[in-house]
């Protein structure tokens, strides 16, 4: 069975995916072709994302329940932050990590961050990192970002519930990361 592939257009306008999400095919081109792969090597891959991701989860489970625990009596809210993304093929998942910013917080700070860096456009904001002369892409004192959420940003831990996604099937161990469905592709 084979699925019809829909043709970038020559001025590379945003193209409609088999699923309606809108896309540039010139910068994204694998999402509007959804050829078959061979059965054997995904089947493999598959196999693998699923021995991974439940072998990391059962070893990585103490870890898991001491930062459930840690978030659970250091700040009110979930657990767990939950954001749509868009996976193969421009397919929409929930994606989860680790809740590290506190609940209902002001986010004026961030979008004032947001306008100068689009403003400027080179990544050198803040000024903590153009003293250092390191390339910053993002605030380096963010005051929703809880203190155990700190650590868990700086480690990546903030990111281990996503096995559970590659559990499920929606993203795998290897490949690129998931975009935003809030800010899709141009």
């Amino acid at each position: 069975m084979s699925v019809p592939e829909i043709q970038c257009p020559s001025d590379n306008k945003p193209t409609p995916t088999p699923s309606g999400e809108w896309f540039n095919t010139r910068l994204y081109p694998e999402v509007t072709k959804k050829t078959p792969a061979k059965k054997i090597p995904r089947y493999i891959k598959r196999g693998l994302d699923i021995a991974g991701s439940f072998s990391c989860l059962v070893i990585l489970s103490p870890v898991f329940l001491t930062i459930v625990l840690g978030s659970k009596l250091t700040s009110k809210g979930p657990v767990l932050f939950k954001q749509d993304r868009l996976g193969q093929w421009g397919k929409t998942f929930t994606s989860l990590k680790f809740r590290s910013i506190y609940v209902n917080n002001d986010e004026s700070s961030h979008k004032e961050y947001e306008t100068k860096f689009i403003a400027q456009g080179n990544g050198t904001l803040p000024a903590e990192g153009r003293k250092r002369g390191e390339v910053v892409y993002k605030m380096t004192r963010d005051r929703r970002i809880t203190p155990l959420g700190n650590i868990l940003r700086k480690t990546s831990l903030d990111e281990l519930p996503q096995l559970i996604n590659v559990l499920k099937g929606e993203i795998s161990l290897v490949g690129g990361p998931a975009s935003d469905s809030q800010h899709p592709p141009a």
